[in-house]
């Protein structure tokens, strides 16, 4: 504690930057509604608390940093199989189908996915990653329906991804003029 204190003395930029970095932190904990623990780390635990915060959870906002999340155990790829075939529930299926699609297995989710839209046929998450596979897998149009279902039923799902992956479906099995339609119905709702 005596060498923080020592250091931002001599170096004031430094402990602003520190400061301004703890409030961030505590900022981002409380509107994420993190545990309560969190905000302890975080103020009362001089410049490893906030630091140890964004590591363990921060981090994953960030699409080049999501490697570094060390401290966040991920359910190997063995186990979420061995989850789909023998406790086949909705859940189950999703975390495999997301994970496959994630390392780009996009062929071997679908599969998964259909299985999870078995138990329930308009679960958006599944109608949209269903809709993402056939897309990849150069089926453009059988994404088509999957996304108008997701669509009609939220409008605004996932911060208009399904928009954005609906106009590219569009447009890649040559409806331009649907894709058009598509980017002004968009506009329209942002």
């Amino acid at each position: 504690m005596f060498f923080f204190q020592e250091l931002f003395q001599s170096y004031p930029l430094l402990g602003m930057a520190q400061m301004a970095f703890t409030v961030w932190m505590l900022v981002d904990a409380y509107r994420r509604q993190s545990d309560y623990y969190w905000l302890w780390i975080i103020l009362l635990v001089p410049f490893i608390g906030p630091l140890a915060y964004f590591f363990a959870v921060k981090v994953g906002d960030f699409r080049g940093l999501q490697g570094f999340t060390w401290l966040q155990r991920r359910t190997p790829l063995e186990e979420l199989r061995y989850r789909a075939d023998h406790v086949p529930t909705l859940t189950n299926h999703l975390a495999l189908a997301e994970r496959l699609i994630e390392r780009r297995e996009h062929e071997e989710a679908v599969p998964h996915l259909e299985e999870a839209r078995k138990r329930e046929p308009e679960h958006g998450q599944v109608l949209y990653l269903l809709a993402q596979c056939h897309r990849e897998l150069g089926h453009p149009e059988q994404a088509l329906p999957l996304l108008e279902t997701v669509l009609r039923r939220d409008r605004h799902f996932s911060d208009y991804a399904a928009w954005h992956l609906l106009i590219e479906a569009r447009k890649e099995s040559g409806d331009r003029a649907g894709a058009l339609a598509s980017c002004r119905d968009l506009a329209k709702q942002s």
